[in-house]
């Protein structure tokens, strides 16, 4: 699994690999002062996801080891942690909920419920930022194919929310 992160963010990300987040679950955690904690991921190991981040936080999973040119030609989701599009933990924390990486739910949702399954709309690139999820579908599953994640930070002149 290919990572990339900034030195100093603050993020978890709950990886299932079942979706409605059933089967093994694995724990990353990215600190503040620098570092990330938790087991090797896989590619099967990510089928529904929790994050708990702040606010401005982006996390996009990527169907490739590709460092540059996977936006054009691979699929890829970005889930963004934004003011309105989320839920508090009961530990305080701000999160979002996907209970399956390839379909569109509400962000507090805990199950995907396949009579009203929607796709998460389509980006040209992750600048383009149309709502809180997007990504690119080429036909192939993110579950199960995930070779890299990003992590990162937004700047709040850059905040849609």
């Amino acid at each position: 699994m290919r990572w990339e992160h900034p030195e100093s963010i603050r993020c978890d990300i709950h990886c299932y690999s079942g979706i409605n987040f059933s089967g093994n679950r694995k724990i990353i955690r990215f600190f503040g002062k620098g570092g990330r904690q938790g087991p090797e991921l896989y590619p099967g190991d990510i089928r529904s996801v929790g994050i708990v981040a702040p606010h401005r936080t982006r996390v996009t999973f990527i169907t490739t080891e590709l460092e540059k040119g996977w936006e054009d030609s691979h699929a890829w989701r970005a889930i963004e942690i934004r003011e309105g599009k989320t839920f508090t933990t009961k530990d305080g924390g701000i999160a979002v909920q996907i209970p399956d990486i390839d379909w569109l739910d509400k962000p507090n949702a805990r199950r995907s419920d396949p009579d009203f399954q929607e796709c998460y709309p389509h980006a040209d690139s992750p600048t383009d930022r149309p709502d809180w999820s997007y990504g690119r579908s080429t036909g192939t599953e993110i579950k199960g194919n995930v070779h890299a994640i990003l992590v990162e930070r937004l700047p709040k002149d850059d905040d849609d929310s």
